[in-house]
């Protein structure tokens, strides 16, 4: 394949057409500690273990206040955005204040704002903490908790690989006295990113740039999860843009999306052009 054309393409709230060359990954686990095989009297809670500290302390390891993830060798691979990247990110133009009336927060991690919002969004991995379960939600039973478990997500950017990660989470939880506390994968995605500087990628942004008639706005990494860019990329060596028309406005993954008719028709005919200029780039390669 010479290329892969990605859905996800839109244009954003200034109506500015968007080219986007990656995406974040994922990988999850869920912890379970157990303790007794049985129900006990409660006088014996000195000195049974309880499952569910095991869980809030091991949760307690793992990050910072400062949202710094204390596993070591976590951050080995991340890859800092590059000065061309840096700008980037500052034509992103990210809805700071619809951002946050629509989940309901008065401020962003750290207080973040403007560019270093779009930083983290894109190049910042994450941990998350997904699920903390104990006692009669698990067991059914009142009194101490027999069994307890925990699931974190890991947010990715490229060059994390999610089996490194869930090897060092593996160690960092036998290191700190967690031996014990079982671990399951629940999934996984790997990031990838196409380089800004692929022929394929500076034609994409040509064509757009002429078709809609201005400068297109690029995501080197977009924050959404789930595009197989590394799965082509490794195999095929084939590069992944999403390019498309859909309007901010449309609302997509929720319940009322949407897609305006004008849009849907000029996509039409943008594919049109996209597919026509490639074919022309791809047929003077071949005469040279």
């Amino acid at each position: 394949a010479d290329a892969c054309l990605g859905e996800g393409g839109n244009r954003d709230a200034r109506d500015r057409p968007t080219v986007s060359l990656g995406s974040r990954g994922r990988v999850a686990f869920r912890l379970e500690s157990r303790g007794a095989a049985r129900s006990f009297h409660s006088s014996l809670t000195a000195i049974v273990p309880n499952p569910a500290w095991d869980i809030v302390w091991a949760f307690a390891g793992m990050k910072g206040r400062d949202e710094r993830v204390l596993i070591e060798g976590f951050y080995d691979d991340v890859v800092q955005p590059t000065p061309e990247e840096r700008a980037l990110l500052e034509r992103i133009d990210f809805d700071e204040a619809g951002t946050k009336a629509a989940v309901g927060v008065v401020a962003f991690t750290l207080g973040a704002t403007g560019a270093e919002i779009t930083r983290r969004l894109l190049f910042e991995p994450t941990l998350e903490a997904a699920e903390l379960a104990a006692g009669p939600v698990l067991d059914g039973l009142q009194g101490m908790p027999r069994r307890a478990v925990g699931t974190v997500r890991f947010g990715l950017v490229p060059h994390q690989d999610p089996d490194r990660i869930g090897a060092l989470f593996r160690r960092h939880l036998d290191r700190h006295g967690f031996g014990h506390v079982t671990l399951t994968p629940l999934g996984f995605r790997h990031p990838g990113k196409t380089p800004l500087d692929h022929p394929v990628v500076r034609g994409v942004i040509r064509t757009v740039e002429e078709f809609f008639g201005g400068e297109a706005v690029v995501f080197p990494i977009s924050e959404w999860i789930g595009a197989p860019i590394w799965e082509l990329a490794e195999p095929l060596g084939a590069p992944y843009v999403s390019v498309g028309t859909v309007a901010a406005e449309s609302r997509f993954h929720v319940p009322d999306e949407s897609i305006r008719l004008d849009d849907f028709h000029e996509g039409i005919k943008f594919m049109t052009r996209l597919f026509r200029d490639f074919a022309a780039v791809a047929s003077a390669g071949e005469r040279r």
